[in-house]
């Protein structure tokens, strides 16, 4: 007889979390060191000098296929040469966290007619995600706030106003568009989200992968934004 064990699951992608928690311990430097060893190669050195946290740098080599929830062994070489060793036990731990990663926050255990119980789940799911992403659009925009209002107080404010999987928000005087999409990943993750967020007075834009949340990946996309556009005077 199959046995189904519950087990809760955060709203962000083992992986994505393992990218915050990785952005919070390594500083300024750390990046710096990062874009060093990775300019011209693997990364253009175009698209290395545009990212202004670990975090961002990391999300660009998943998408150059670099890291995967498969194989984090480049990222544990980063890690090494830039000598952040300790750090790695983070990176074994979510190793094992993505082992036994499922978004629906249920492990399968082998058993009889274990395949065809998994191809009905990812059906279903997938039935359910298309009539989301057939709703209706909504585009929330906050009206602007008084110059001397703390801009971390803005953001919650427009974090809050950020609903639907595409649209636009107002923080100062920048406004922010925004998207997030849904794609297939693998059987042990059928659905995932993306994200980007982008500043229309500057074009300057941020993507960001693997959540297994839609609003979690718009909220995080938008947060690495404003950080960049706070590091370049903008904010």
């Amino acid at each position: 007889m199959t046995t189904f064990l519950r087990r809760v699951v955060p709203g962000i992608h083992p992986l994505g979390r393992l990218y915050k928690q990785l952005d919070d311990n390594l500083g300024n430097r750390d990046v710096q060191k990062l874009q060093t060893i990775l300019r011209g190669k693997p990364l253009p050195s175009r698209d290395i000098e545009k990212v202004t946290s670990a975090a961002a740098i990391f999300h660009l080599l998943e998408d150059r296929g670099l890291i995967s929830a498969k194989d984090l062994s480049f990222l544990k070489r980063l890690l090494r040469e830039i000598d952040r060793k300790p750090l790695l036990r983070r990176v074994i731990e979510c190793e094992k966290e993505l082992e036994a990663y499922t978004p629906f926050g249920v492990l399968i255990y082998p058993g009889p007619s274990l395949y065809l119980k998994g191809a009905i789940l990812v059906g279903v799911s997938c039935i359910i995600i298309a009539c989301v992403f057939n709703s209706e659009i909504v585009t929330n925009v906050v009206k602007h706030s008084p110059s001397n209002v703390n801009t971390d107080n803005l953001l919650d404010t427009a974090l809050r106003s950020a609903l639907g999987s595409k649209g636009q928000i107002k923080l100062k005087d920048r406004d922010i568009m925004y998207e997030a999409k849904g794609r297939i990943h693998s059987f042990k993750e059928p659905w995932v989200y993306d994200a980007w967020a982008i500043d229309l007075g500057t074009q300057h834009k941020v993507r960001v992968n693997h959540f297994d949340d839609e609003d979690e990946a718009i909220k995080e996309a938008i947060k690495e934004l404003v950080a960049d556009l706070k590091t370049k005077g903008y904010l």
